[in-house]
């Protein structure tokens, strides 16, 4: 005779819906911790650079192999399951972005500086953060959006690929990267306005994040030329 399973707990419940998620926070924050055992001192923007890098890009690497390995059918089982408090996670990733482009400001100032240590260690640091902290906010919201079409009634056509009445997640992905790229919907029809309203967002969100990477890009450069 089996025994009937235990409902699951909310914490249980988002552990497993999230688990690349938690995985990656999970990993950032150990790197982040062993880094101060570095035979060099580091200051602390440094160190949180460090653990933020180490957990975007496994963060991505997880997200890239689920992707590359998904079925149809596997993306529709997987919607129902992950999307739920998936407003909340983008909150988190677009917060947690934000905190890291401050943080590149500081850790790019101070490495430039002649007296700086480390410089070229901690300036590719900070550039593998602009890249990673890119592709985390754009590939967060393709996976969102994923979800969300299968997730709910709004069907398939919510979202309109030309030629492509079931789209997988790479078509997602492409939708997200030309909206963080552009700003646009290019040849894709938004048919929901809830997905609308998360366009908008994460178009604001591309707008800033670019227009941060330009200033720190202007800086950086005036630095270099400038002596």
């Amino acid at each position: 005779m089996k025994l009937p399973k235990k409902p699951q707990t909310m914490l249980g419940r988002q552990l497993k819906a999230h688990a690349r998620f938690f995985i990656a926070v999970l990993f950032g924050l150990s790197v982040w911790a062993l880094s101060f055992a570095a035979p060099v001192k580091l200051g602390g923007v440094t160190h949180f650079l460090i653990g933020w890098n180490a957990g975007i890009w496994l963060f991505l690497i997880l997200a890239l192999w689920m992707m590359a390995h998904a079925t149809l059918a596997g993306l529709k089982k997987r919607a129902g399951m992950e999307d739920e408090g998936r407003a909340a996670t983008l909150g988190l990733v677009t917060a947690g972005t934000v905190v890291a482009v401050v943080a590149l400001g500081f850790e790019l100032a101070d490495a430039l500086r002649p007296e700086a240590a480390c410089a070229i260690f901690r300036i590719s640091l900070a550039l593998a953060a602009i890249f990673g902290s890119w592709l985390f906010v754009n590939f967060s919201f393709a996976l969102h959006y994923a979800h969300e079409v299968y997730r709910t009634r709004l069907s398939v056509n919510s979202l309109g690929f030309p030629n492509e009445k079931q789209p997988d997640y790479w078509d997602f992905l492409y939708f997200a990267m030309v909206v963080g790229t552009t700003f646009q919907t290019s040849d894709v029809e938004i048919r929901s306005r809830t997905l609308r309203r998360t366009a908008m967002v994460q178009g604001l969100v591309a707008f800033l994040f670019n227009t941060a990477i330009i200033a720190l890009t202007v800086s950086v450069a005036s630095q270099l030329f400038g002596k």
